[in-house]
């Protein structure tokens, strides 16, 4: 072999083995490129398909969301009203509601407004005297009225001896509340 071969030959050989490094360098950093890839994938398609399926429940979602706004129009006081009309309007259902049971309201008391989540809670506490048939009915239509009128407690005591002519008094304090959007 002469030495003009020799060289093409070498010349040859490190192209072939430089190609050989190009390509190998490109197959490896594609492999690289494809595990990045995979790995994002396996990243987002969770999040991709809880989308799809939020997506596709977005009519039973909306009909859920007027579902609950009838409940809280129901259950709340609109956060157009004063935190003081809402409890004076609440107080005075909870007054002629006991009232209209037979029940001698003795005081009752509007407490101040907490922040509860998205609600303002407003706190009325109310002492009654008079029967229990007068309070099972005061509680039973203070369950009608809208806004509702929750009841967090109330303590019951007798009043004096019990007699055969007179049904046994009671003097009840109760904690009730009322709530209004912010």
């Amino acid at each position: 072999m002469t030495t003009n071969a020799k060289a093409i030959w070498l010349a040859w050989c490190v192209i072939t083995l430089a190609a050989i490094a190009v390509i190998g360098s490109v197959a490896w950093m594609t492999v690289q490129k494809y595990r990045v890839d995979e790995s994002r994938l396996a990243e987002v398609e969770p999040r991709f398909a809880r989308f799809l399926g939020i997506k596709a429940a977005v009519s039973d979602l909306d009909k859920s969301i007027e579902e609950v706004q009838v409940l809280i129009d129901k259950n709340v006081y609109p956060s157009s009203q004063e935190v003081s009309q809402v409890g004076n309007a609440a107080q005075q259902r909870v007054r002629e509601t006991f009232a209209a049971a037979g029940l001698e309201v003795v005081s009752s008391q509007i407490l101040p407004a907490k922040q509860v989540k998205a609600f303002e809670r407003i706190a009325i506490s109310v002492r009654v005297e008079g029967s229990l048939l007068g309070f099972q009915s005061a509680m039973a239509a203070l369950s009608a009225v809208t806004p509702t009128v929750w009841v967090e407690g109330f303590s019951i005591q007798v009043m004096g001896a019990p007699t055969a002519a007179a049904p046994q008094r009671l003097n009840i304090a109760l904690n009730l509340y009322v709530l209004r959007n912010l």
